[in-house]
């Protein structure tokens, strides 16, 4: 004779009785411990406010502590492997970018581009940036190009294309001086160079000198 514990459910077994019903959904585990387990991650599976952060850290939980196997952990979150093992890489990846996305001050799309950046110093670097200025995914897969692309040119080796490249780009406007204002005088035109990132915070520094109220600062 099996002999079965009601970890959580009493009152719908209660309830069943009640109604007169012979049948009862359920899941069997193996041990007390496993079914407290399966109670919890439901419990934290239903939270409308779970983060990719922690999810990752249950899946590393099931695995280190409870030999949890690929195939299980499918059957476990009714996932695909690649949703399983993008959480993992988030985790394992960068405890900087994991913290932020566990905070909520790093969405999971702008994670997974930071992460394809192999620098850890570039990619601390772009994370501020993105933390700042509230970057999307697709700013962020730019500069990561871009920083390759850097990397590939210092190496000599050839630059990998991208579709960005290939988008046909508006008529350069005529630069004008930022302190007068003027696109006369081409000839005598020098470039000051600045990242594009930070295009905002110079016009923001020029109106506060009350330089160039009428001057256009090039994009």
């Amino acid at each position: 004779v099996l002999f079965f514990e009601i970890i959580d459910g009493h009152r719908r077994f209660v309830a069943a009785g009640a109604a007169g019903l012979d049948v009862l959904p359920c899941r069997v585990y193996d041990s007390v411990e496993e079914a407290r387990l399966g109670m919890m991650l439901d419990a934290n599976a239903e939270r409308e406010d779970v983060t990719e952060a922690e999810e990752g850290i249950w899946i590393l939980e099931l695995v280190e502590k409870h030999n949890y196997a690929l195939d299980d952990l499918k059957a476990r979150f009714h996932r695909s492997e690649q949703w399983i093992n993008t959480r993992v890489e988030l985790v394992q990846g960068d405890a900087e970018i994991c913290k932020a996305v566990a905070e909520r001050r790093l969405v999971f799309a702008v994670a997974k581009e930071l992460l394809r950046c192999k620098d850890d110093q570039h990619r601390a670097y772009l994370l501020s940036l993105a933390l700042e200025h509230g970057h999307n995914a697709k700013t962020v897969r730019y500069q990561v190009e871009q920083h390759k692309a850097a990397l590939a040119i210092a190496a000599g080796e050839p630059v990998p294309r991208t579709a960005l490249e290939f988008q046909p780009s508006a008529p350069a406007p005529v630069p004008a001086c930022v302190f007068c204002g003027r696109d006369a005088d081409q000839q005598n035109m020098k470039d000051i160079k600045i990242h594009w990132y930070h295009e905002e915070d110079l016009r923001r520094l020029l109106d506060q000198l009350g330089i160039a109220k009428h001057s256009q600062v090039p994009a």
